[in-house]
C-alpha cells in the first residue's frame, strides 16, 4: 500500500486523483451531468431542443464508433466478397434475424434497464431513510446533546461507502456493516436520553431496517449480473452473425450489385452491434462505463440537507387585534348591537331555534321534533341572548 501511495505521488495525475480520494470524492466518468438540463433554458425552448438533439447525435455516434463493430463489418465484408467470387448464394428469410438476434438483445436491454430503475428508487428509499433517520435523533435527544450530529457524520460515512462499493472502488463490506453496528449503538444512546423516548424510539430502528434493506437491494446489483448465458448468446451472434449471413448478401450483390450486398451487411452490422452495445454499458448500472450509468455520488448530496432547527422563531402572525385597536374600537351598547344583528337578518327567514330560556343562567336544547310551542317573541330573546354570551 506505501509502495502505491509513493507511486501516486510521482505523477502529478497520481497526486490529484491522490487529492481527490482524501477529501472523501470519487472519480466517475460522468460526475457532472452530460445531458442539458431544462432548467438551464427556461428562457429559449429552441436553444434546449438544440442542445439535446446535440448531445443524442454525440451518444449515438459513441455506439457506433466502437472497435467491435468496425472488426464485424470488416469479417461481413470479406465473407461477403468470398462468397460472391466462388458463387455461394443462399436465400435466407430476413424474420431469422429478427427473431434469432434482435428479440433476444431486445429483452436483455429490457431487462437491464429494469433493473437501472429499480436501483434508482432503491436510492431515493436510502437517503429518505437516512433523513428520517437524523431527524428523530434530533427531534428526541436532549438539548446540548450532540447525538444527532454524531448520527449526520455517520450517515455521511455510510452513503460514501455504499457508493464506493456500488462503483467497485473498494469499500469493504466489513466497514459497511461496522458502520451499521456504530448506528445501532448511537441509537441505544438516544433510548437512554428521556423515558418519553423509549415509547416512540422504535420509529427510529424501523428507519435503521430500511436503511439495512436498501443496502442489501444495492448490493444484489452489484454482486449479480444478467445471466450469463443471454450475453453470451447475444456476443458471439452479434459478431458472427453477419459473417453467417454472408452467403445472402452475396446473393443480393449479384442480383442488384456489388453495393447492395455491402450496403445490407453494413445496416445489419450496425443494428445489432449496437444494440448489443446498449445491452452491455447498461449491464451494471453502476460500473462507469456507459453514458446512462448511474453516479451514486449524489448519495452523499443528502447530508447537506441535515441541519439542525433554526434557533430564532418564525413570526407567528396574531388574529386577536391589539390593546391599542381595542382602545380605538368605540365601545357598542346592547341596543346597538341587537339593532345590528336585527337589520343583518331582516328579509331572511327567521329559524326556530331550539332553545327555551328557563331563568337567566340555564337553557334547554332540544331537537327540531321536540321543540314545544312557544312564541316566537321568547324565542328571538333567547337567541339574542346566547349570540351575545358569544360575543362577550
Amino acid at each position: 500500500m506505501d509502495k502505491l501511495l509513493s507511486n501516486l505521488r510521482r505523477t502529478s495525475r497520481g497526486a490529484k486523483k491522490l487529492k481527490e480520494v482524501k477529501h472523501h470524492r470519487i472519480y466517475h466518468r460522468y460526475t457532472r451531468r452530460h445531458e442539458p438540463a431544462r432548467e438551464s433554458y427556461l428562457g429559449s425552448n429552441l436553444l434546449f431542443q438544440a442542445k439535446t438533439i446535440l448531445m443524442l447525435l454525440v451518444s449515438f455516434v459513441h455506439l457506433l464508433l466502437g472497435l467491435r463493430l468496425l472488426m464485424t463489418f470488416g469479417l461481413c465484408v470479406l465473407g461477403t466478397l468470398l462468397c460472391y467470387h466462388y458463387q455461394l448464394f443462399i436465400e435466407l428469410p430476413v424474420s431469422v434475424l429478427a427473431s434469432g438476434i434482435f428479440f433476444p438483445i431486445s429483452f436483455g436491454i429490457s431487462f437491464t434497464f429494469t433493473r437501472r430503475e429499480t436501483l434508482l428508487q432503491t436510492m431515493a428509499d436510502l437517503k429518505s431513510s437516512c433523513v428520517y433517520l437524523y431527524l428523530c435523533c434530533r427531534d428526541f435527544q436532549n438539548p446540548g446533546s450532540d447525538i444527532a450530529d454524531k448520527m449526520k457524520s455517520l450517515c455521511a460515512r455510510l452513503l460514501h461507502s455504499i457508493g464506493l462499493y456500488s462503483m467497485h472502488h473498494g469499500s469493504s463490506l466489513r466497514e459497511i456493516y461496522f458502520l451499521f453496528e456504530e448506528m445501532t449503538q448511537l441509537l441505544i444512546q438516544l433510548r437512554a436520553e428521556s423515558d418519553w423516548v423509549r415509547s416512540v424510539v422504535s420509529r427510529a430502528y424501523q428507519y435503521r431496517r430500511f436503511i439495512i434493506n436498501d443496502f442489501e437491494r444495492i448490493r444484489i446489483t452489484h454482486d449479480y449480473r444478467t445471466p450469463s448465458t443471454l450475453r453470451a448468446y447475444g456476443l458471439f451472434l452479434t459478431s458472427l452473425g453477419p459473417l453467417l449471413f454472408s452467403p445472402y448478401f452475396a446473393k443480393l450483390s449479384h442480383d442488384f450489385g456489388l453495393w447492395a450486398g455491402l450496403y445490407t451487411g453494413g445496416v445489419v452490422v450496425a443494428m445489432t452491434m449496437t444494440l448489443f452495445y446498449i445491452y452491455e454499458e447498461n449491464e451494471d448500472p453502476c460500473d462507469g462505463f456507459g453514458r446512462d450509468n448511474l453516479d451514486m455520488d449524489i448519495l452523499n448530496q443528502v447530508v447537506e440537507f441535515m441541519v439542525p432547527p433554526s434557533e430564532e422563531p418564525m413570526p407567528q402572525q396574531s388574529h386577536q387585534p391589539s390593546s391599542q385597536q381595542q382602545q380605538q374600537q368605540p365601545s357598542q351598547s346592547r341596543k346597538e348591537r341587537k339593532k345590528r344583528n336585527g337589520d343583518s337578518n331582516r328579509g331572511k327567514k327567521r329559524r326556530s331555534p331550539n332553545v327555551i330560556p328557563l331563568d337567566e343562567n340555564s337553557v334547554i336544547i332540544q331537537m327540531p321534533n321536540q321543540v314545544p310551542n312557544v312564541n316566537e317573541d321568547s324565542q328571538a330573546e333567547a337567541w339574542d341572548a346566547i349570540q351575545e354570551e358569544d360575543e362577550r
